[in-house]
């Protein structure tokens, strides 16, 4: 509201202007009165009133020399004079010292509400014009801050920003690094000035904000946080279909801006292993970077990926990696870019071992995809269901592949290995380039036996050669033919020729 006060040594007279129009109808407030000049005086150093009403003729200070000092040092105020008719050629000279109006009395009620509608109108304008330069000045500002940011500024090129814009910056106190996430429908620009609007509404008419990428935000603001202020922020983003999560530093006097905007983005990355939406930053907690360390966790599981062994366990080996890298606590857009790496590396390999079929499963995947999952709980999940994709996705290229050829491979694989006690089906499984299911599956409806069934009849086949054909000891030809015990070997070979081994050699 605007601030009125009158002044004037005939209490009729200032009964009279309190009531003669509706102030609150034109957002004015009745800010005290005075009887003389001096006491007027006292009374604008306290009020600092917008419209001051002031009779010309009063003891101790006459309004001519109220008027004259007033304008003196301020030169914004409204000042209507009032004057009797014998005082009209004298108040004349007040215009010389720049008053609005003045109003013969005895008063008229519509006079004087015409008088303040039509400084109201001066007042209205004088802001309109005070904005216009104001944002004239913060769009210079802004725009040379953008470039500041684009070119990674120094503190050289700092101080001479400030010694530009000093006085129209000093005011401000935090930068809010805001990441965008999910799927943006709304362009880049618009979505800049859309954050723009409702920060302005919410921090301030000064807030600034800056473009860091088609996904990334500073806001400058130049009024006190408040974390109410900041939920309200994002809430209201989200009704525009714009979903983020923040940092929030302060504005250090005397420190080049990039400092802060540096602080801002730690302190957002702390949301990540919080799931905060957003943080305030405290005690300069830094996030530091450790490639190396993300690279040799997952590098193993992938390379398992890429050859097929067990799929379960390599997939169980990247998640486990995953955790381990959360329990590090570094920085996030180091791990998104590692993670990046990694997926280009499977892809690469997938796609020379099955061909360009498996890239489709992986070339949706970006680096500002990964960079949508803003926590680790569900980056890990994104993660989980891109090998299960992935997973399916091979089972199907596999299961194109002749039976017959993955039997033989499967048998191939078994003349070379019967002999080695730790053989698996995974290491059948990745010699036939499938997984251990699907080799279970095609060998069992292929040859009408288990792969174990098979292994064991071939191993059982090999000892009774050996047994006709050498005189090695029984132990020897159970170790010979991948039996470590040489009881679990006897059995196995009386459960299928009938006799144990050395009635077999006695018989033969």
């Amino acid at each position: 509201m605007y601030k009125v006060i009158f002044i004037d040594d005939e209490t009729s007279v200032l009964k009279f202007l309190y009531h003669a129009i509706d102030w609150e109808k034109y957002q004015i407030e009745i800010a005290g009165a005075a009887q003389n000049g001096k006491e007027g005086l006292d009374l604008y150093d306290k009020v600092k009133p917008d419209i001051i009403v002031v009779d010309i003729e009063m003891p101790i200070v006459t309004g001519i020399e109220f008027a004259r000092k007033v304008r003196a040092f301020d030169k914004t105020v409204h000042i209507i004079i009032l004057t009797a008719y014998a005082e009209f050629e004298y108040a004349k000279s007040a215009l010389e010292f720049q008053a609005e109006s003045y109003l013969l009395k005895p008063l008229d009620e519509d006079k004087l509400e015409e008088c303040m509608i039509n400084i109201l109108r001066k007042i209205e304008l004088r802001e309109q014009q005070k904005n216009q330069n104001i944002y004239y000045e913060l769009e210079l500002c802004e725009k040379k801050l953008q470039e500041l940011m684009i070119i990674r500024g120094n503190e050289l090129q700092y101080k001479k920003f400030f010694s530009e814009y000093g006085e129209a910056v000093s005011s401000y106190t935090y930068v809010i690094n805001i990441y965008l996430y999910g799927e943006q429908k709304i362009e880049s620009q618009n979505r800049k000035e859309i954050v723009k609007k409702i920060f302005r509404k919410i921090f301030g008419d000064k807030t600034m904000v800056l473009y860091q990428s088609h996904t990334e935000l500073f806001v400058i603001i130049e009024s006190e946080f408040f974390a109410t202020k900041m939920q309200k922020g994002l809430e209201l983003l989200e009704k525009e279909d714009i979903y983020g999560f923040a940092g929030v530093a302060p504005i250090v006097k005397g420190q080049i801006w990039s400092i802060s905007y540096e602080k801002a983005k730690q302190t957002r990355y702390r949301c990540y292993y919080t799931k905060m939406r957003y943080s305030l930053e405290k005690n300069g907690a830094v996030y530091p970077d450790y490639s190396r360390e993300i690279w040799a966790v997952c590098e193993q599981a992938v390379t398992d990926l890429q050859k097929w062994a067990d799929f379960e366990i390599a997939r169980q080996e990247f998640l486990e990696g995953l955790n381990k890298i959360n329990a590090l606590k570094i920085n996030p857009d180091e791990i998104y870019e590692i993670l990046m790496e990694l997926l280009i590396s499977l892809k690469l390999g997938l796609t020379k071992k099955y061909g360009e079929y498996t890239v489709a499963v992986l070339r949706h995947i970006t680096l500002d995809s990964l960079k949508q999952c803003w926590n680790y709980e569900l980056l890990a999940r994104y993660i989980g269901l891109l090998l299960d994709e992935l997973k399916d996705t091979l089972e199907i290229i596999q299961i194109g592949q002749e039976p017959s050829l993955i039997i033989r491979k499967a048998k191939d694989y078994t003349v070379k290995h019967y002999g080695d006690a730790g053989l698996t089906l995974e290491q059948v499984a990745q010699y036939a380039g499938i997984s251990k299911n699907h080799l279970s599956k095609v060998f069992s409806e292929g040859t009408g036996q288990t792969y174990w069934s098979y292994l064991t009849s071939f191993r059982i086949e090999k000892s009774k050669k050996m047994l006709r054909e050498t005189t090695k000891s029984i132990r020897q030809i159970s170790e010979a033919v991948g039996y470590q015990s040489i009881n679990h070997f006897s059995r196995k070979f009386k459960e299928l020729t009938g006799i144990t081994p050395n009635n077999y050699r006695i018989k033969e």
